[in-house]
């Protein structure tokens, strides 16, 4: 039988390589920080590029596409133009395709940005994204949000884009003064543009609105200006709370495709308004669609600049008549697409957040598990040896 020593060189190998253990897996998960894709590119505070061999060039304040981008960019720098030139930012289908949280005064142009689960995010709590612009770029099958606009992200510039094949097209929480015009806001799974909680006084004008399942949430929010865009066949043109917004200019309205109303004097303009509830109100609703509107092909890989011009309806108004349309009906329960469920209540469907589970991630979680095993099988020993004492 072992004597006492024995015993006791024994113990103290085991709790120095339990000691060694546990001290490693200390030092791992001290490190251990969220994991972003290798791939993201950061357009730092000081102009870099990071990483530096990424197909952009930079020119001063101008950063150029050179060829196809893969998954996202952090942008850290204010007052620059990033020109995608026609090429692509493509994803893997989660995280963000360009990060604009506290930015101010950048523009992202003639871009191409699919397959992430956010087109373009801007904002946040503490990083307000304000006077930014988004022209000429295609923004289409994105899991989530073409656009995100986060907590105070005001008076920015969104015209002249399409945003197509995405779960909701423009999706702006408590975010004002915004400028949406001229864009192609199309064929998106849910919402084409919601505006939710205090997103007040923006205004939404000259915009093809179509083939969505609701064309504008309006959830809590006032003072928003819609005229000159067009509803087209949307399963719900529009889903509004009771507040009051503006859908004319006191002399043009929207091209709404069901209104069934007549033209009696022939000026482009419905003889009867086009009422979605009391407080919305369309008094000068067109009869003929708006144009001028960016071509749309699904998964197309041509310029995003090439459009299909048509004429656009330039009627003066006639004076209304106070026999509204019927309202549109609002949907209720949940949508389900897949293996998806959409809950249709105005909340933006945010994507996972956390740590991915990744094979470093098992390796730590095993390093630790044998240090806590280790201890305790030396502690089990020190109380066998205790015991024969």
């Amino acid at each position: 039988m072992p004597n006492l020593l024995t015993y006791e060189k024994k113990d103290k190998t085991i709790l120095l390589v339990s000691l060694m253990l546990l001290l490693l897996s200390t030092a791992m998960f001290s490190h251990l920080q969220p994991i972003t894709a290798n791939s993201t590119t950061y357009i730092l505070a000081d102009g870099q590029i990071n990483p530096p061999n990424i197909s952009i060039q930079r020119k001063g304040d101008l950063y150029i596409f050179t060829g196809n981008v893969s998954d996202g960019i952090v942008v850290e720098k204010n007052s620059i133009t990033v020109d995608g030139n026609g090429y692509t930012l493509k994803g893997s289908g989660d995280g963000i395709g360009i990060s604009l949280s506290g930015r101010e005064n950048v523009t992202i142009k003639n871009l191409q940005i699919q397959n992430f689960a956010c087109g373009i995010s801007f904002g946040g709590l503490n990083e307000f994204s304000i006077n930014n612009n988004i022209i000429d770029n295609n923004i289409t099958q994105n899991k989530y949000d073409g656009l995100y606009l986060d907590y105070y992200s005001n008076y920015n510039t969104i015209t002249s884009n399409i945003i197509a094949e995405n779960n909701n097209g423009i999706y702006l929480y408590c975010s004002s003064n915004n400028n949406i015009s001229k864009n192609n806001i199309f064929a998106n799974n849910y919402e084409a543009v919601s505006l939710s909680y205090s997103s007040d006084g923006n205004s939404i004008t000259g915009n093809n609105i179509a083939n969505s399942w609701i064309g504008v949430t309006l959830e809590h929010v006032a003072n928003n200006r819609f005229w000159q865009n067009n509803f087209v066949e949307n399963v719900y043109q529009v889903r509004s709370s009771i507040y009051s917004n503006t859908w004319d200019n006191g002399q043009l309205g929207n091209y709404w495709s069901d209104f069934n109303f007549s033209d009696s004097n022939g000026d482009g303009v419905g003889d009867r308004p086009y009422v979605i509830d009391a407080s919305n109100i369309d008094r000068y609703p067109l009869m003929s669609k708006l144009g001028f509107f960016l071509e749309y092909t699904s998964q197309s890989t041509r310029n995003p600049n090439q459009q299909n011009a048509t004429q656009m309806t330039t009627a003066p108004p006639s004076t209304p008549t106070n026999q509204p349309t019927q309202a549109p009906a609002q949907p209720s329960g949940t949508i389900s697409e897949g293996n998806t469920s959409i809950n249709p209540t105005g909340e933006p469907i945010q994507p996972p957040t956390g740590t991915p589970f990744t094979f470093e991630t098992l390796t730590i979680v095993i390093v630790a598990l044998f240090a806590v095993i280790a201890v305790l099988f030396a502690a089990l020993i020190a109380a066998l040896k205790r015991k024969r004492k």
